[in-house]
């Protein structure tokens, strides 16, 4: 899990979630990695299954708060 910093910028943290989308649909394993162990709707998946996919922001923003530990985007 990463660490929050007190005062989180939330526009940095927007551009997070652009560029794991990205690179999710770019094939990049460690966002591939990120997703399955993250986010709720993937969890358990086999990263073969997720080719093609096409990732939402929405779904990038869910894994990056789940990874900082909050349930949602809208609980930061």
């Amino acid at each position: 899990m990463s660490v929050l910093p007190d005062r989180p910028d939330l526009n940095q943290l927007g551009i997070q979630a652009k560029e794991l989308k990205r690179a999710f649909e770019q094939g990049e394993q460690s966002a591939i990695d990120r997703i399955l162990e993250s986010h709720p709707k993937f969890t358990g998946r086999r990263a073969e299954r997720l080719e093609g996919w096409k990732l939402s922001l929405r779904d990038a923003q869910v894994t990056i708060a789940r990874e900082l530990g909050f349930e949602s985007w809208r609980a930061y």
